[in-house]
């Protein structure tokens, strides 16, 4: 099982838990990138 790292936004606590400070933490990785998607707007 993988467990992500997710950040509190109300404290700004980084935390493996799903919830802290009574709100729902977020997911503290950015997106994938790849170049394909920028270039489908170019299309």
């Amino acid at each position: 099982m993988v467990t992500k790292l997710k950040r509190c936004y109300v404290c700004k606590k980084y935390t493996m838990k799903s919830e802290c400070c009574g709100s729902v933490t977020k997911s503290a990785h950015p997106p994938k990138f790849t170049l394909l998607e920028k270039l489908k707007q170019a299309r």
